[in-house]
């Protein structure tokens, strides 16, 4: 049995997100494969890390793995939330198989890293492949299991990355909410319970893309430390409400404008749209302190402006990804072209 799901950037909405605001997340053409075969013992097989007879059972609401790796935590959560959810009397456990792991999301002959949501779409082709063996096909059944399993080896997130990893294309999402999903692991639940019951913050819908809209994605060549980031936000948010609520109201406003932009097949309105989040985003940065826009991310950001369309950070910012949106084929080549100029690396794989 074999899966294949993708990777994702983030198009609007950034950090807005772990409020139970709106964001836009889209699929990339790039995916992690996972593959089920027969085998005599339960193995996992990741070759790109050198791992490749590592085996693992489920022994007392855990997963054990006969190697420890930190590579592995993603993945062992994923598979104790798949064995706790079918129960310790289903048969997928009862023929042992191996799962070999495969990504395009990094590059493997140099190790390039792209932001594109490695960890959440293993974590998602491993739930599917496995709920897939037990006959279970339900997208929202992979998306709740995977995001609980990506909670627990995270600690924190929105869930946007599973969301696009699962259900693919254009996404206007709103997350469970991270303060929600704390609670209820913290409050012992078990994750079945979880699963089963209604997630009442929990929002997704494909969105449109006018056909005179192009997005383009640039690499800065600079990973981005999302943790770190993500932890300095929470500090200034915690110590400056009033700034931080009025950048949640400038996101909600500038996704509002954005989605309503390609819902009625307004260029111009979705350009204005991501220019508006740019601007918030920028703000925000600037206001705690933190380089949601770097250097680059600006020189990308300015370039796709100068085409007459909009360019921003894709995700937490500080380095990896941006994302441009243009109107009409004609200008992408020259966006690319001037791009490799400024030291960005043009991604030709968004949706």
């Amino acid at each position: 049995m074999k899966v294949r799901v993708p990777g994702k950037l983030f198009i609007a909405g950034e950090y807005a997100v772990l409020e139970n605001q709106p964001a836009v997340v889209t699929a990339v053409s790039k995916y992690v494969t996972v593959t089920l075969e027969p085998s005599d013992h339960f193995y996992l097989r990741l070759p790109s890390l050198g791992l490749n007879h590592v085996t693992w059972r489920y022994e007392h609401h855990d997963i054990k793995t006969s190697i420890e790796h930190p590579k592995l935590n993603f993945i062992k959560h994923a598979l104790r939330a798949v064995c706790e959810y079918l129960g310790d009397n289903h048969t997928l456990l009862r023929e042992p198989f191996s799962i070999l792991v495969e990504s395009e999301l990094d590059e493997a002959t140099t190790g390039k890293k792209f932001g594109l949501g490695s960890s959440a779409a293993v974590v998602t082709g491993i739930v599917k492949a496995l709920l897939q063996k037990a006959g279970i096909h339900s997208d929202e059944r992979v998306f709740k299991i995977a995001a609980v399993a990506h909670f627990m080896g995270q600690g924190s997130g929105s869930g946007a990355d599973v969301a696009a990893s699962t259900f693919g294309g254009l996404l206007l999402y709103t997350s469970f909410r991270p303060a929600w999903m704390s609670k209820k692991l913290n409050e012992g639940m078990r994750i079945k319970e979880i699963i089963d019951e209604p997630w009442p913050y929990f929002t997704c819908e494909r969105l449109p893309v006018p056909p005179q809209l192009h997005f383009c994605a640039g690499w800065t060549q600079s990973p981005a430390g999302t943790g770190s980031l993500l932890q300095k936000m929470d500090v200034f948010k915690k110590n400056h409400p009033e700034v931080y609520q009025t950048f949640l109201q400038a996101s909600a406003q500038a996704v509002s404008i954005f989605v309503g932009g390609l819902v009625e097949n307004n260029a111009e309105a979705a350009i204005k749209g991501l220019r508006t989040n740019r601007k918030a985003l920028v703000q925000l940065g600037e206001a705690a302190k933190i380089p949601i826009e770097t250097d680059a991310l600006k020189r990308l950001a300015d370039i796709a402006e100068s085409f007459g369309g909009a360019g921003k950070p894709s995700g937490a910012g500080g380095g990896d990804c941006g994302i441009a949106l243009l109107k009409g084929e004609e200008h992408i080549a020259s966006l690319y072209k001037a791009w490799r100029e400024a030291g960005i690396e043009p991604l030709p794989f968004v949706h």
